[in-house]
């Protein structure tokens, strides 16, 4: 169950020591506060041998204090990295970069643009930097591959990205083939909106009846012609356009049912 007493990190400028709040530490906030830590070393130009005792007056939760009083002459010897490592193992979750990992390994594109996906696996491979299951360029482009839409995928076969060795350019390539299949699926299913407005306007429904109900049994001639009229009036659905068709058949839709149809027109 997670936890709902995460930790923060405060920092108001590159000069101040960073804050680590009471509260429990998510991989995250251990990422941000390393990153954060290294550069407000970089902004007071701090010796290496002295990065670790400049932070450890930011640590606020008292476990925490705690433990850097038992074991502080040892951390006051470490590298910064080193103390980092420290600090992961002591507060983070047993076997966390194998947790992170399979988030990592399963994030799909979805319905997101295929740039927010890349950008969000990539986020989630660099809480994996300096531990082996963190995914290099070659791993990471194939994972990209593997996990982005069946469509898009073809698409990108089809172009040959693969021979592109440049990482970025690959990237943007791909964007590119995405952007266009966003812009042809918003053309489509506008067009396919405005055909079902249209069907509407030409078969309108039946205005309701405002007779009163009455409790005399109807009639055999009336029921004869109940039914008579009402054989003749039965609407059908109109018949597909090409360019529903189109959408229907680039999208999975059913053509039975007109699922698609029934959810733009809503």
């Amino acid at each position: 169950m997670p936890s709902l007493n995460l930790t923060t990190v405060d920092w108001d400028t590159p000069t101040k020591v960073h804050i680590i709040n009471t509260g429990d530490i998510t991989l995250g906030v251990m990422h941000k506060y390393e990153d954060d830590c290294i550069n407000f070393f970089d902004a007071k130009e701090i010796p290496a041998h002295k990065e670790v005792h400049k932070i450890l007056a930011g640590i606020k939760d008292h476990c925490i204090k705690d433990w850097i009083s038992v074991k502080c002459e040892a951390l006051l010897a470490l590298s910064f990295e080193d103390f980092m490592s420290e600090f992961c193992t002591n507060y983070l979750e047993e076997d966390w970069e194998s947790t992170m990992c399979h988030e990592l390994l399963t994030m799909t594109q979805g319905n997101q643009s295929f740039w927010a996906f890349a950008v969000a696996l990539q986020a989630k491979n660099s809480l994996l930097i300096n531990t082996p299951l963190y995914l290099q360029k070659d791993k990471l482009r194939h994972q990209i591959k593997a996990r982005i839409n069946a469509k898009l995928a073809k698409k990108c076969d089809t172009a040959k990205l693969n021979k592109i060795t440049d990482f970025k350019k690959w990237m943007a390539d791909i964007q590119s083939l995405d952007d266009r299949i966003c812009s042809k699926r918003l053309k489509l299913e506008l067009a396919m909106k405005n055909s079902c407005d249209s069907s509407r306007c030409n078969n309108p429904v039946n205005e309701p009846s405002h007779h009163a109900n009455t409790t005399t049994a109807p009639s055999s001639t009336a029921i004869a012609s109940n039914t008579t009229t009402s054989s003749s009036t039965v609407r059908y659905a109109p018949c597909l356009t090409e360019l529903q068709c189109q959408l229907l058949a680039d999208n999975e839709g059913c053509f039975k049912c007109r699922s698609l149809i029934q959810r733009l027109s809503e």
